[in-house]
């Protein structure tokens, strides 16, 4: 069954360090990336993700109930060629989003804490649909504010998105 992706806004990431800590879950990686949102219609996103390792990927996600599926990863050059990608496929415009996520594998998924725009923190579960609500439960995030849009259009809402045109 594929991954989804489900995002939830928190105030500090305290209590989920501690269920990791108590299970004995050491982060597999921390890594910072800067994300090129093409300006479309509806929820789902194309973007430009350029990692700090210096590789590069034009993401096509789908958006379903509030949940994001990875659709297609297209590996590019540099961030010239993403931009170049983009501009081909009619986006004239892109969000800027920069990311740092500390993963963690935990029961057969995922968990990304993400510290957006040095100011928003965000869980991110990657799990079978069959398992988000049960790792939701575990982590304590019954309560917590569910982000159903990307990270760029959330931030637009909150007045905060660096918004660049393509050229």
């Amino acid at each position: 069954m594929a991954h989804q992706e489900k995002k939830y806004r928190l105030a500090s990431f305290d209590n989920i360090e501690r269920v990791l800590a108590k299970a004995n879950v050491a982060p597999m990686s921390t890594k910072s990336s800067t994300h090129y949102y093409a300006k479309q219609d509806g929820l789902g996103a194309t973007k430009l993700v350029a990692h700090d390792d210096q590789t590069f990927a034009i993401h096509i996600l789908d958006e379903k109930d509030g949940k994001f599926t990875l659709r297609e990863t297209i590996p590019v050059k540099d961030k010239n060629a993403g931009f170049d990608w983009l501009k081909q496929h009619g986006f004239g415009e892109v969000d800027v989003v920069d990311m740092t996520n500390t993963d963690y594998e935990y029961k057969g998924g995922t968990i990304g804490l993400y510290t957006i725009n040095s100011s928003l923190m965000s869980v991110v579960l990657y799990y079978p649909s069959s398992e988000l609500n049960s790792v939701e439960q575990e982590l304590g995030l019954t309560e917590a504010e569910n982000i159903t849009m990307p990270f760029n259009l959330y931030l637009q809402n909150q007045g905060q998105l660096k918004v660049v045109e393509l050229k």
